[in-house]
């Protein structure tokens, strides 16, 4: 739980950090990015764009999310969906499997008291235009397919020692090398 809250609170104020762009015709521009989830832009109307700089010392462009296919920023990959039932059109890539597995951050900027916060959700998809919710109800036959390369991983799975809930441990224990 404790992870999932540092790894959510990393964009609230992303700064600048390496990344690339990807833009409509599958161009790949490359300097650095700053992006905060939609909903916690600082400015009113800035919840679909990135922030780039190809140098440090350059000016800020704002680039539409919706003209991109994906980004990236330091480790992290997004892509961007055209799938109408989502709320926001940003999703990273959790992990990169042919079924792969999204995620879905919305912010919400908070009254003054409270300040911003962020959720997030998990969705699984061939592509980012057309995905479905992750739920407790089809976690395991999604897990069976997305896992196929991992046994040892699915095996906690279906054991139900790593459950729904422990979505980002399964997420980094898909990532950690084999010793």
């Amino acid at each position: 739980m404790l992870s999932a809250a540092i790894s959510q609170a990393q964009y609230l104020n992303s700064g600048w950090k390496p990344g690339s762009y990807y833009d409509l015709a599958g161009n790949k521009v490359s300097g650095l990015i700053s992006w905060q989830p939609p909903g916690m832009g600082t400015t009113w109307g800035d919840d679909h764009i990135i922030s780039f700089k190809k140098e440090k010392a350059d000016k800020k462009i704002k680039i539409s999310t919706y003209e991109l296919k994906a980004f990236t920023v330091a480790a992290d990959s997004f892509v961007v969906s055209n799938d109408t039932t989502l709320d926001e059109n940003v999703l990273r890539v959790e992990l990169n499997t042919p079924l792969k597995i999204y995620r879905l951050f919305q912010g919400y900027p908070g009254g003054p008291q409270q300040g911003p916060s962020t959720s997030s959700h998990y969705y699984y998809g061939v592509n980012p235009d057309y995905v479905t919710r992750l739920t407790r109800k089809n976690f395991m036959e999604v897990m069976e397919n997305v896992l196929v390369d991992k046994p040892e991983l699915w095996a906690q799975v279906k054991n139900k020692d790593l459950r729904y809930g422990d979505m980002e441990e399964i997420i980094q224990a898909y990532h950690e090398k084999p010793k």
